[in-house]
């Protein structure tokens, strides 16, 4: 299939405009992950802001070099499937592009789950 980047083209201009203009909402250290669907323009059915998919990766792995000649694995290429999030609500980036949508994620750098220091910490002293 012939990928078309005119779609991908139009919605970085119109993003990257909007975040010049000072109206960009996210904090620092946050950024977007956006997908664009392998579409034509006309096909698309707009920006839908998604939350990240639970993606279920597969049990394989591939032994490649970076550009410095070290060796690093990539996991679990294929099938890409994911499952629905229990308890979040809205369309999560998979369902978007398989629906025609560009998905729009909020992400993050700081992966800390917070929510388990304590219980790490009791762990750790056991």
């Amino acid at each position: 299939k012939v990928v078309d980047y005119a779609l991908a083209a139009q919605t970085v201009q119109k993003l990257v405009k909007k975040i010049f203009d000072k109206s960009f909402p996210l904090e620092p250290r946050e950024f977007l992950n956006i997908n664009v669907p392998n579409v034509a323009k006309e096909a698309c059915q707009g920006i839908k802001v998604t939350h990240a998919g639970f993606r279920m990766y597969g049990n394989d792995a591939h032994l490649h070099r970076n550009p410095r000649g070290e060796e690093y694995y990539w996991l679990g290429l294929h099938p890409l499937e994911w499952k629905k999030r229990r308890g979040v609500e809205g369309m999560n980036d998979f369902d978007a592009i398989k629906a025609g949508f560009i998905s729009m994620t909020p992400i993050k750098l700081d992966l800390t789950s917070y929510e388990r220091i304590k219980a790490l910490e009791s762990w750790n002293e056991a």
